[in-house]
């Protein structure tokens, strides 16, 4: 179980880097961070889209200056959508 959600952060940084290093803001980069969560309905909340594309936005306003925690944010995104 642990290694399942060492696995789950890992994937949801990888996402979050690469989405923030392109500074892609665009709702397809934040759909596809956001496509690691499960969602009963299939349907993406705006709540959740919200808190993805906050953490995408930050991510690459951090990364103008130093480098970004992704593992760190990706924990953070993590405990609040679940």
């Amino acid at each position: 179980m642990v290694k399942r959600g060492q696995a789950r952060v890992t994937q949801v940084a990888r996402l979050l880097e690469r989405a923030a290093k392109k500074h892609n803001e665009s709702a397809d980069a934040t759909c596809s961070v956001a496509g690691c969560f499960d969602r009963t309905d299939g349907v993406l909340s705006d709540e959740m889209f919200d808190s993805v594309f906050e953490a995408v936005t930050e991510l690459a306003r951090v990364s103008l200056d130093k480098k970004p925690d992704y593992e760190r944010a990706a924990r953070k995104l993590i405990a609040k959508l679940t």
